[in-house]
């Protein structure tokens, strides 16, 4: 059986970023490949991720930039109330470690060069956004292995947004280690591709290859009890929370949220792994998010969604509303609420996915033909 290494983020406590991982895993296995995770944990996205955080160090770091002492001390603030959660944050850690552990095979960065892969991923998710990662686009999610004689392949990969002047000074270099190059965003491909001889494809998230009856049983019956509101929220924002209150006042449901603390009129859910989130969503009757994995998900599942515009991560987003005719899902301070009908159109979205599936698909297939040279 031919072996397969995935760099991405499989390392970070967030379901999303679990799923997209798990999700790429499970379709090169239906296609007979073993699947490692390589265990590369980036410096500056462990301090991003860590269970107690120095208030002060993000802090510092972004008033060197932007020389604005508000924004500083809501940093400062945010990250004491953040590390205040430290025992719930344990726990939580403790519940995604286990999940990798039951549902990942993981090896060591030291052991690929001594071990035959017949090809290796960067991707999906942000691994191209140096915002991230400490300010500079990182080698190794370029497949920087000069040792290493295997296809270099990157699935989805994405940046967030667009790349800074300063990432690009140093891309064609990077991309001159990937046989194969596929970005997430329409807009990333279209930015990068004059930096190649290469063609660069747009693909689907991971999440999307698989069909809603593979998710379907992984399902758990933890959130079954009565109708509710699903709340999933990314960043702060005053007008998530008072979208989720109008709906739930409006249809009679209660709000379930996932978190350390309540923002709303919520039930909490402290402790979950990523098949809790899959089944938090499969068992919601609405959901209010401004995650990228939040409406995913929300569409594979054929739920009533709405979206409220993450402040700087909404390409990606935009970019799969857009192909699924579904931009009128994201609201803004000015929508009408009550103008906003239900989505009705499930089997058109599940059409035109299937046509951008098949796509991806093609991509995975013609990447992995052939045995590297």
């Amino acid at each position: 059986m031919k072996k397969i290494g995935i760099i991405t983020f499989h390392n970070v406590q967030n379901a999303g970023a679990m799923l997209q991982a798990f999700a790429l895993k499970k379709y090169l296995e239906t296609k007979g490949y073993e699947v490692y995770f390589i265990d590369y944990i980036q410096k500056k996205l462990l301090e991003r991720n860590a269970i107690y955080r120095n208030p002060f160090r993000r802090a510092i770091s972004n008033y060197r930039h932007n020389k604005n002492p508000i924004t500083f001390l809501k940093i400062v603030i945010h990250g004491i109330i953040t590390n205040m959660f430290f025992l719930r944050r344990l726990s939580v850690q403790k519940i995604f470690d286990e999940f990798r552990q039951k549902n990942f095979k993981i090896m060591a960065l030291e052991l690929i060069a001594s071990t035959h892969f017949y090809a290796l991923i960067a991707g999906s998710d942000q691994i191209w956004n140096s915002n991230l990662i400490g300010g500079s686009l990182d080698p190794i999610y370029f497949l920087s292995f000069s040792d290493i004689n295997a296809l270099k392949i990157s699935y989805a990969a994405s940046a967030g947004g667009l790349l800074s002047e300063k990432d690009l000074l140093v891309l064609p270099d990077l991309l001159k280690n990937l046989d194969y190059i596929s970005v997430r965003e329409k807009e990333l491909a279209e930015q990068i591709s004059p930096f190649t001889d290469k063609p660069v494809y747009t693909v689907l998230d991971p999440t999307l290859l698989l069909k809603k009856e593979e998710w379907l049983p992984l399902i758990n019956k933890k959130f079954t009890h009565d109708p509710y509101i699903f709340l999933y929220v990314l960043e702060e924002n005053r007008l998530l929370y008072k979208t989720v209150e109008y709906l739930s006042k409006k249809y009679k449901l209660k709000i379930v949220e996932l978190g350390f603390k309540k923002r709303t009129s919520s039930t909490l859910v402290k402790h979950y792994d990523p098949f809790d989130f899959l089944s938090i969503i499969q068992n919601a009757d609405y959901i209010v998010t401004n995650s990228f994995h939040g409406a995913v998900f929300s569409i594979v599942f054929e739920k009533q969604f709405i979206i409220i515009p993450h402040s700087t991560r909404n390409t990606r987003l935009e970019n799969l509303l857009k192909s699924v005719d579904l931009l009128d899902r994201v609201i803004h301070e000015d929508s009408n609420l009550d103008m906003l009908g239900d989505i009705s159109h499930f089997s058109e979205i599940k059409n035109k996915l299937n046509v951008l599936k098949e796509s991806s698909e093609n991509y995975l297939k013609m990447s992995l033909k052939h045995d590297k040279d």
